[in-house]
């Protein structure tokens, strides 16, 4: 199950508050080891996109946190916590979980383009639906985005902007980014 925290305060989520999430989330995994023939490479890369090591543990593997520790570290650390890609039938908190309760304090929730949001309306208990390419693949990044009216970029304005007129999804077809 993929979570999402976001932004902080008055800027976007600092250093320390990923790499204290970072902790919080590698304490709680099992010391499973990777095995990339199996499992694939989990390469760390620095802002250059240059691999600077390989990641041991297996990031696939569960945490031993509940949602509601994950969700609750996430909103004291100030970030937004978003269920991702809702729709896919794995490593997803409908996949995984079956329902959402309303008590997981959610933020807002995450379709993965092409998804329609008006089939999850009556499931995700009136949360903003944000929609993502979840780009793996060159082609499929850019494609879609989503909007808010705001006036600084902060958690708070961002829930208020939702809260206020919802996130407004724009989808771009970008030629050259589109396989033929």
């Amino acid at each position: 199950m993929s979570i999402v925290c976001g932004v902080t305060g008055g800027q976007i989520i600092g250093r320390d508050q990923e790499q204290q999430m970072t902790r919080v989330i590698y304490a709680a995994l099992s010391k499973r080891i990777n095995q990339p023939h199996i499992f694939g490479d989990q390469p760390i890369v620095n802002a250059d996109d240059e691999i600077e090591s390989m990641e041991w543990r297996l990031l696939s593997a569960p945490c031993s946190l509940t949602v509601y520790e994950i969700g609750n570290k996430i909103h004291e650390l100030g970030g937004l916590f978003i269920a991702s890609h809702i729709g896919r039938p794995v490593f997803s908190i409908f996949s995984q979980l079956g329902v959402i309760s309303g008590n997981e304090r959610f933020d807002a929730v995450a379709l993965t383009c092409p998804a329609a949001k008006a089939d999850w309306a009556d499931k995700i208990q009136g949360l903003p639906i944000l929609l993502s390419s979840d780009a793996h693949h060159l082609d499929a990044i850019a494609r879609i985005w989503n909007k808010a009216e705001t006036e600084q970029f902060t958690t708070t304005h961002l829930k208020i902007a939702s809260a206020r007129t919802g996130l407004r999804t724009l989808s771009l077809k970008l030629p050259w980014l589109i396989k033929k």
